[in-house]
């Protein structure tokens, strides 16, 4: 009897696939949205749980990362793991914030399966946006008075 996995019928094309797999490595799919008041950023994390996330902050560089694992057993010839497409293994995204983001801003809360991280924006009259003066020093050569 002819199945979808035994080599008469496609074998190479997914035996081929397969082994590909096997290198891939667990990528949590992001969306991210922006209006006035916010930054929201969703992870897809199904199958983790929130113990194997960590959220990093640093000079304005937003970093999600963990690791996701599947057990997966080995199996034989008799119908059992011919062809899977579940990945795992440690992930790390990173977001670069506006300069005027602080860690005060940012809140994370997770919920069957998706990570939501939500960066308020400050109010504009916290922002201080007035032009800088950079004041201008000069060395005079007095060696030209002698």
């Amino acid at each position: 009897m002819l199945s979808l996995f035994n080599k008469p019928l496609f074998y190479e094309n997914f035996e081929f696939k397969n082994k590909f797999q096997e290198l891939e490595k667990f990528n949590p799919k992001m969306d991210i949205v922006e209006n006035e008041k916010e930054i929201q950023i969703d992870y897809e994390m199904a199958g983790i749980s929130p113990e194997d996330i960590e959220i990093e902050f640093n000079k304005g560089l937003l970093t999600v990362k963990g690791n996701k694992t599947i057990q997966r057993d080995e199996k034989d010839e008799d119908g059992h793991y011919k062809y899977y497409e579940r990945s795992s293994g440690s992930f790390s995204r990173s977001v670069r914030l506006p300069k005027f983001i602080n860690e005060e801003h940012i809140n994370a809360d997770f919920d069957n399966g998706l990570l939501k991280i939500t960066i308020n924006k400050p109010a504009p009259e916290e922002l201080d946006e007035a032009p800088k003066k950079i004041s201008i020093t000069s060395k005079k050569n007095n060696n030209n008075n002698n």
